[in-house]
């Protein structure tokens, strides 16, 4: 317990603004226009946001908003700019971090950021 007490876990995901649903609402001819019978639509599904945020036995981190899509460069950003400081207030010196296996997070630009900044990674 005092192991996983000390593991900082993270992940990222994408959120659709307007779900691409399609709604079927029973109406007469007279009543089509009234606005309890329509929904909105956004053709396309309408844009999305990307969040990331991180959490351990000892609280949460704050929410990030990624600009476009999660990759090597922006996850060594986030990690550098939001999990660092959230691990240090929380943990001080001694902390693991548990990453999910996503591209970004394996990739080699990203390994060895882990590695140049001292950060372990649980395997």
């Amino acid at each position: 317990m005092e192991m996983w007490g000390k593991v900082l876990f993270s992940d990222e995901s994408r959120f659709q603004l307007f779900p691409n649903q399609r709604v079927r609402v029973k109406c007469t001819t007279t009543e089509k226009f009234l606005p309890e019978c329509l929904s909105i639509a956004v053709q396309g599904g309408g844009d999305s946001v990307m969040i990331w945020g991180c959490m351990s036995a000892n609280g949460t981190g704050i929410l990030r908003f990624i600009n476009g899509s999660m990759d090597s460069k922006e996850c060594t950003s986030t990690m550098k700019g939001n999990m660092i400081p959230f691990a240090e207030k929380l943990h001080g010196c001694y902390f693991v971090y548990q990453q999910d296996n996503a591209p970004c997070h394996k990739s080699r630009t990203t390994m060895y950021w882990f590695k140049d900044n001292e950060v372990p990674v649980l395997e």
